[in-house]
């Protein structure tokens, strides 16, 4: 390639460029690229800004112009490519159509961009051609062969076609704007053939389709609607897509569905329902019938019948079941929902609703009961009565439930449990009496050696801190001895020992013993006793012992609470009543009310297995009753709980008790001890020793008895359970050779509980001591049997 050029003194200068490379890169390119436009399935073809032909792959050749040899010069104009098109007849073109008008459309097709234009050939190939415009101003027409493609459509639109024909309903099919679109040939019997009116064309709106339907009378509309507003309504619902939309004609009621298709457009399905809803009509008639003949029937039961339809709403009740449930809530009605009468009945406070459960709950657990078919199951009303309960399924999917009034058999059997309760209660507390003989027995004997001597030291220890730790040891020691007689006197049922005391001084003698426990617990005790409280008549060691119990029940139960934790006591004379009251009152958490009547029943608690025996309230309830007293509770949950003991006043006054005013010569007075426990016949000796008498001691009755026959005795005290000869059988052989010494024979021992021992004390009417023995009862008992000598 050469270039010429000028020098600056006006001479020329011409260059020589080799640009063979160039041109071959040039040509490399041009056939690369169109051999890729030659591999495109796609025909098009490149136009200049005045709709001059510049070149066209051999897809565009095929498919437009109708083969290779048909493809015009370069530069050649649009109107030559539309005249060799129109003469050879490539396309189908209308009737009338010439070779201008022809031109003008080819043109106006590519000038406007026009695009997915359909042109059909006569060999019946479709070609679809669009145009686009190039980045220089002139024109690019694509064209595609969619021959196979709009046949597919075809076919899948036949297929749909054809299925909608073959369905009972109607079926119309609406574009987006509710533009009708197609029917089958049901929607137009249902909508048009049979009513005369003209059917709905393509490209239709739906709502001149009901205009025109409404405007014939075929649509009942609903009074005092306006026609436009009824027509814009069912646009809505079928906007919304609803379902089963009933549309009653002159003569016919369809049921009109929505649906969406997956291009945004509507197909709605019409039924006609007439004879559907004439047979259900027939069969609610028929129903209602067979029901009015069930309902005579049941109506004479005497229990409650309701009958559910599948779906829990009411259906029926008799009138056993409103006089059950409904005398204060109104009844249910027809269709009414089982949720919604459970519900009723909870908040009319007919039921007493269950531990644990809120009102929501009561409600669903009744409906849960039905659905899952319970057979029994007990429902209980505020106002006592109590209804057995049975759910079935009925052959129609239903439920049918029935109850039954099990007031009156509940209280029977509740009355025979708490027989059988009170007979059990009675076996135990036998029992427990049994256990007590036997503890009384095994206790005894090491607790008289404590009470004898801790009291025979007393008047002999001089040292004051001594004596003061004797003394100490000998209350103690009497108090345990005064606990197991009163246990033992509960056991016996036998008349407790009364005397005058102040009811003040023995609750603060409780307070006393459980002190250092409720100081530990952090409870507040306040105290406010009457100072002109009248004394009562009571067995002392038993009234502290109440006292004892209930206070350390109040420590139990303000053991948990938050702070304060406060207890008082009170006492007050009740005028009214003639009565001596003592309150005790916490600030715990009360006691519930289901719990509250059984508290003074034997063996019942509340308490955590290992904390509590079920007899503490019963023991005491028991002394209140034996002392013609009473004790009672009262509390509320959360309000803490009262306890009040109310004893009688005192009307006399208490004999003198010591010893007798006159006692029988020491000196003369020679006593026999027989007991196998040594150290107990040690200590009864060694009293009676201290007081003057001339003691023999013997731990074999059978020894015993030789002694007497070469040794006189004043008097005889003998142990009653002793291995080989007991002390009955000893009695009675000292009755065979000397009936007045047998006379002044006593006995001490440890189990008054025995039905032998008692039987055989109470037969003989002998003196007897119950062990632990004090010094004091050892005198007495010793002082009457030298009575029985002197007399």
């Amino acid at each position: 390639m050469a270039s010429r050029g000028r020098t600056a003194e006006g001479g020329c200068t011409i260059t020589w460029l080799d640009i063979t490379d160039s041109k071959k890169t040039q040509a490399r390119a041009q056939a690369i690229a169109n051999d890729a436009m030659e591999a495109l399935e796609e025909g098009f073809a490149l136009f200049d800004a005045e709709l001059s032909f510049l070149f066209c792959n051999r897809k565009y050749a095929e498919y437009v112009l109708g083969g290779q040899e048909f493809v015009p010069r370069a530069g050649a104009p649009v109107g030559d490519l539309a005249r060799s098109l129109y003469d050879r007849r490539i396309y189908r073109l209308a009737d009338g159509t010439t070779y201008d008008d022809y031109v003008a459309q080819v043109e106006t097709m590519a000038v406007d961009y026009r695009k997915n234009v359909e042109l059909v050939r006569q060999d019946g190939r479709i070609i679809e051609a669009s145009s686009h415009e190039t980045e220089l101003g002139g024109y690019l027409v694509t064209a595609r062969d969619v021959t196979e493609k709009r046949e597919s459509e075809r076919r899948e639109l036949a297929a749909v076609t054809d299925a909608m024909q073959a369905l009972g309903d109607g079926i119309a099919l609406y574009d987006p704007q509710f533009n009708f679109v197609m029917g089958n040939d049901r929607f137009f019997d249902m909508w048009f053939t049979q009513t005369g009116i003209a059917p709905a064309s393509p490209g239709e709106n739906l709502s001149e389709v009901l205009r025109r339907i409404i405007d014939a009378d075929y649509i009942d509309v609903p009074q005092d609607m306006p026609r436009q507003k009824y027509i814009d309504q069912l646009l809505q619902r079928a906007k919304a897509f609803e379902k089963n939309l009933p549309l009653p004609s002159k003569d016919r009621i369809y049921s009109c569905s929505s649906h969406q298709t997956g291009l945004g457009g509507y197909l709605l399905e019409c039924k006609d329902v007439t004879e559907q809803l004439l047979a259900e009509e027939e069969r609610r008639e028929s129903e209602a019938r067979a029901l009015a003949k069930v309902t005579d029937t049941i109506e004479t039961l005497d229990i409650g019948l309701a009958l559910l339809d599948a779906e829990l709403n009411f259906v029926f009740g008799n009138q056993m079941l409103n006089n059950m449930f409904h005398r204060r809530v109104p009844p249910p009605e027809a269709g009414e929902p089982m949720a919604d009468i459970a519900r009723r009945l909870v908040d009319g406070k007919f039921y007493k609703l269950p531990d644990g459960f809120d009102p929501v709950q009561a409600a669903a657990r009744v409906v849960r009961r039905v659905v899952e078919l319970d057979a029994n199951f007990d429902t209980f009303a505020n106002d006592g009565r109590i209804f057995r309960g049975s759910a079935n399924r009925t052959k129609e999917g239903g439920y049918l439930l029935s109850f039954a009034d099990i007031t009156d058999q509940r209280q029977a059997e509740s009355e025979l449990e708490r027989r059988r309760e009170h007979a059990y209660q009675n076996e135990k507390l036998s029992a427990m009496g049994e256990l007590l003989a036997g503890v009384a027995h095994e206790l005894n004997n090491p607790l008289s050696i404590v009470v004898g001597y801790s009291m025979m030291m007393q008047g002999a220890v001089k040292d004051p801190k001594l004596r003061r730790q004797v003394d100490n040891i000998a209350q103690a020691a009497d108090r345990c001895s005064r606990i197991v007689k009163a246990f033992l006197s509960m056991a016996r049922q036998k008349p407790v020992e009364m005397r005058r005391c102040s009811l003040n001084e023995l609750m603060m003698a409780a307070v006393d013993m459980v002190g250092h426990r409720l100081r530990a617990a952090g409870i507040d005790v306040e105290i406010d006793l009457d100072p002109d409280l009248p004394d009562v008549e009571a067995d002392e060691d038993q009234i502290i012992q109440v006292f004892t119990n209930l206070l350390v029940n109040a420590e139990q139960a303000l053991c948990d609470q938050p702070a304060p934790r406060q207890l008082q006591l009170r006492s007050f004379y009740d005028k009214r009543a003639g009565k001596a009251v003592a309150r005790i009152a916490d600030n715990g958490p009360g006691i519930a009310p289901d719990v509250l009547p059984r508290i003074f029943e034997p063996f019942y608690t509340t308490k955590d297995v290992g904390t509590g025996t079920g007899i503490g309230l019963a023991f005491c309830h028991r002394i209140l009753a034996s002392h013609n007293g009473r004790l009672t509770a009262r509390s509320k949950p959360g309000e803490g709980a009262r306890f009040y003991i109310r004893l009688g006043l005192c009307e006399h006054e208490d004999p003198a008790i010591g010893l007798p005013d006159a006692v029988p010569d020491a000196a003369a007075g020679r006593i026999l001890v027989v007991d196998d426990e040594p150290v107990v016949a040690e200590l009864i000796g060694d009293v009676l020793s201290d007081a003057g008498f001339d003691v023999q001691i013997q731990h074999d009755a059978f020894i015993a008895l030789e002694v007497l026959k070469s040794r006189s005795f004043d008097a005889i005290l003998s142990d009653i359970k002793m291995p080989g000869l007991d002390g009955p059988g000893f009695f009675h052989a000292i009755q065979d050779f000397d009936p007045a010494l047998a006379l002044r024979t006593g006995f001490v021992t440890g189990d008054t509980l025995s039905r032998s021992v008692a039987a055989f004390l109470n037969g003989t009417g002998q003196p007897h001591l119950e062990k632990p023995i004090t010094p004091a009862e050892l005198l007495l008992l010793v002082g009457d049997l030298m009575h029985v000598r002197s007399d």
